[in-house]
């Protein structure tokens, strides 16, 4: 006899520049099979069901080409760019960008970016780690600018985050 258990979503594979939400049907004789639900994000990190029962997650962007930059790990130069968000996936191929604008961190090819790293709810809001993964000395050219990487932002409304 074959039981089959079926969760709604059970794997999460994540590539450098594009995350795959993969929907299963599981039998217990390892076969499934596998629908991508979201695809396209820039460097996604945390996922979190919102109080509305979507699945967020948080992208930390591309960077960008201001001259605000330090040297990242691979020697390259890294500059900022507000390319880190937020996308709310609702069905099967069904998302959009709800918060936009976050402080993203990444060398010219976007890849293995700092920003946006994880999502969470509680008390009536939407909380944000924005990190940095580096030296906490390297964030005073940032702060001065006004950007706060290694920090932790509460979201007041779609497309609008400030610092908590």
């Amino acid at each position: 006899m074959r039981r089959t258990l079926k969760r709604r979503l059970v794997v999460v594979a994540i590539a450098s520049l594009s995350l795959t939400l993969i929907a299963t049907t599981t039998i217990l004789q390892a076969q499934s099979n596998m629908l991508v639900i979201a695809s396209g994000l820039d460097n996604p990190r945390g996922l979190a069901f919102g109080p509305d029962g979507a699945l967020y997650v948080a992208e930390a962007g591309r960077g960008g080409t201001s001259t605000l930059c330090d040297v990242g790990g691979n020697g390259l130069p890294r500059c900022y760019g507000p390319t880190g968000a937020i996308t709310r996936i609702t069905g099967i191929g069904v998302h959009d960008r709800v918060v936009t604008g976050l402080p993203s961190l990444a060398d010219a090819s976007g890849v293995d970016a700092l920003g946006p790293a994880d999502i969470d709810f509680a008390f009536n809001s939407a909380w944000v780690t924005i990190g940095f993964g580096a030296d906490p000395r390297q964030r005073s050219v940032y702060e001065a600018a006004g950007i706060r990487f290694g920090s932790l932002v509460r979201v007041t409304g779609i497309e609008q985050w400030g610092p908590m």
